[in-house]
C-alpha cells in the first residue's frame, strides 16, 4: 500500500532549488525515480536504499568527472573507491540534522574520489577543485532528495515495519525518527468517517 505524497513532487522541489548552472550541467536530475511502494518487504527496503544510493553516486561521478576517464573501467574504479565512504558515513551519522548528514556523507567521498581520479590517465596536472566542490554539493542534494523520496513512499509505516533487523541508521530522518514502532499513521484521506468528516467528534 503506497501512502503519502508522490515522491516525484517532493524531489522536484529539490531540483528547483538548485541553481540553473548546476541543473543544466548535471543530467542526473532527469533520472527516473525508482519506486519505493509499501508492498516491498522490510528486508528489501534497507537493501534498496543502499543500491539506490550507489546508483546516485555513480551518476554524479560520471556526470562531473567522466571526462577524466579514458575507459569505463577507470570510472568504475573511481566509483568503487567512493561508495564505501558514503555508505559508512550514512550508517554512522544518525543523530544530526538531515542536511548536515548528507553534507558529511558527500564530504566523506571527496578525499577517496580525488585519490581515485589520479589513477585516470587523462587527469590534468591540476584538478579543477571547483568540480570537487560541485560534486559534493550536488551529491548532498541528491542524497537528501533520495531520503525524502523514501520518507514519502513509506509515510505512515513504522521504522520497525520498514527495517526490523536494523536500527534507525538509514531511516533516522525528522518525520520518521519520532514515529513509534507500534504506531501506523493513517493518511488524512483515509481518516474520513461515513459522513465525510475528518477526525471530527460525532
Amino acid at each position: 500500500m503506497y501512502i503519502g505524497l508522490p515522491a516525484a513532487a517532493v524531489v522536484a522541489g529539490y531540483r528547483s532549488a538548485m541553481i540553473p548552472s548546476e541543473r543544466s550541467r548535471c543530467r542526473i536530475f532527469s533520472l527516473p525515480l525508482y519506486p519505493f511502494p509499501g508492498t516491498r518487504s522490510a528486508g528489501n527496503a534497507h537493501r534498496d536504499w543502499h543500491v539506490r544510493t550507489l546508483g546516485v553516486t555513480r551518476a554524479v561521478v560520471s556526470e562531473i568527472f567522466g571526462e577524466y576517464s579514458t575507459a569505463p573501467e577507470a570510472l568504475d574504479r573511481t566509483v568503487r573507491q567512493v561508495e564505501p565512504d558514503i555508505l559508512d558515513e550514512l550508517d554512522r551519522t544518525t543523530s544530526i540534522a538531515i542536511e548536515q548528514r548528507m553534507s558529511r556523507a558527500a564530504g566523506a567521498s571527496v578525499a577517496p574520489l580525488l585519490q581515485a581520479l589520479t589513477l585516470c590517465s587523462t587527469l590534468p596536472p591540476t584538478l579543477d577543485l571547483g568540480k570537487m566542490s560541485l560534486f559534493r554539493r550536488i551529491l548532498a542534494h541528491r542524497l537528501e532528495a533520495l531520503l525524502t523520496e523514501l520518507r514519502c513512499a513509506f509515510m505512515g509505516l513504522s521504522l520497525h515495519e520498514i527495517s526490523p533487523f536494523s536500527t534507525q541508521a538509514l531511516f533516522d530522518i525528522p518525520s520518521m525518527g519520532a514515529a513509534h514502532a507500534d504506531r501506523v499513521r493513517v493518511h488524512p484521506a483515509r481518516a474520513r468517517d461515513p459522513d465525510g468528516r475528518r477526525g471530527q467528534p460525532p
